[in-house]
């Protein structure tokens, strides 16, 4: 958790638990206990998330949360089986650049893509089949995935209808649409509001 953030900006703070790791009660209970007072003092509810199972079971379990620490549990979630996010979270950019040292091209290499500004970028083998970039998001863009393939391959490449239509950045964002409504379903959004509006729940 973040509490300088929290401190700077004044805001509340929900610790979210993940109950698919075991020992939920000791998490939240033993994350309040140890947190500095001026910490404690900004949480302001609890979620428990990627639950499995019977949400009805685990309703002895929410009260003696709420008992135990007084403050609201503010949702269950379960765990999610039809969204596709990434681990990382998806925080590619089409077109970033990660550099950890420098990279030396060896002469029988050419470059792998000529950058908007001019700039050799990456390394391939004059054959096409063997490609390096530092350069992250390429195959987000629906073009530029089409042309890669249809160059690797011209004999074999077929586009798939929904390659002409959607985009990877388009598909990351429905996943994210429908996390969302995930959470709308299984938070309680009028407590949640009231938090962050500055009034308890």
């Amino acid at each position: 958790m973040n509490f300088r953030a929290a401190h700077a900006c004044d805001a509340p703070v929900i610790l979210v638990a993940d109950i698919d790791r075991g020992g939920v009660f000791a998490q939240v209970v033993g994350t309040l206990e140890v947190l500095p007072p001026e910490d404690r003092k900004r949480v302001k509810g609890i979620v428990i998330n990627r639950f499995r199972g019977d949400a009805t079971l685990f309703a002895d379990g929410m009260d003696y949360l709420r008992r135990r620490t007084g403050l609201p549990v503010l949702g269950l979630i379960p765990f999610f089986y039809h969204i596709e996010i990434e681990s990382e979270d998806g925080m590619a950019v089409e077109g970033y650049e990660i550099h950890v040292g420098a990279t030396e091209r060896h002469q029988e290499l050419e470059p792998a893509i000529c950058t908007n500004d001019g700039r050799s970028e990456g390394a391939r083998t004059p054959d096409g089949r063997l490609w390096g970039t530092y350069l992250h998001g390429l195959f987000d863009a629906g073009g530029f995935r089409q042309a890669f393939l249809r160059d690797l391959a011209p004999d074999r490449y077929k586009p798939a209808a929904t390659d002409l239509e959607h985009t990877i950045g388009e598909f990351k964002d429905r996943q994210y649409d429908l996390l969302a409504e995930h959470f709308e379903t299984h938070l309680d959004m009028n407590a949640l509001m009231q938090i962050l509006e500055g009034a308890a729940p």
